[in-house]
């Protein structure tokens, strides 16, 4: 059980050194059903590629990737398009789905499957039900946020407040991130490869928390 175990780390470890720096879209080159992670700062946006420099992601009105409200739209563009001039690189949380056992399904059969939801309304939670959930239901059939995890440990103290809603965790987030979006110097400049990430989100999050009650991380 314990060479199981470190032949697993190994692999996951072996992974994450694989993981390619972000480019400008038109360098990469992604293949049938590759997540694109999409670095936009302060936060990341997650997008499937089908072919033909095509990808298909989730967003709510307006094109908004964080969208205030609880459902969003499933749309196609052209992977150039919703990168615009920020980075991006394949990433298909191969490290997070060998830690929960998860294989890759068919490309073409999630490729079919994101192809007939384009145009669809469906259920938005930036907490539980974000495009990050999608995009890894359609490639491994479970759906996960990584960024949500990180983002939920920043925000307990709305969470004990109302312990049986999401909703307003969503709620709450999706302003706190739109306040530091629109702050001064927010838009100052185009992405940079991995500039201020997961930590600079969660340590936002934390910040607008505590103006209300001390929080500690579990």
């Amino acid at each position: 059980m314990s060479s199981d175990n470190n032949n697993n780390n190994n692999n996951v470890n072996q992974l994450r050194l694989q993981l390619s720096p972000f480019r400008l879209a038109s360098e990469v080159s992604p293949e049938l059903a590759d997540i694109i992670e999409i670095d936009r700062t302060l936060y990341t946006h997650w997008a499937i590629y089908v072919g033909d420099g095509q990808v298909v992601d989730v967003v709510g009105d307006l094109d908004n990737e964080l969208p205030d409200a609880e459902e969003a739209i499933v749309r196609q563009l052209p992977l150039t398009d919703v990168v615009a001039d920020n980075y991006c690189r394949v990433n298909n949380k191969e490290v997070p789905a060998k830690e929960r056992y998860l294989q890759a399904r068919d490309a073409n059969q999630v490729v079919k499957e994101a192809v007939a939801m384009v145009g669809s309304t469906v259920d938005y939670n930036l907490l539980t039900r974000n495009v990050e959930c999608y995009l890894t239901e359609w490639k491994y059939g479970q759906p996960w946020s990584d960024q949500a995890n990180v983002a939920l440990s920043a925000i307990q103290a709305l969470r004990r407040e109302h312990k049986d809603s999401t909703s307003d965790g969503h709620s709450f987030m999706v302003n706190t991130l739109n306040e530091v979006l629109n702050s001064p110097g927010a838009n100052a400049s185009p992405s940079s490869p991995g500039l201020i990430r997961a930590n600079s989100i969660s340590q936002s999050f934390t910040s607008a928390a505590c103006q209300t009650e001390t929080t500690h991380v579990i």
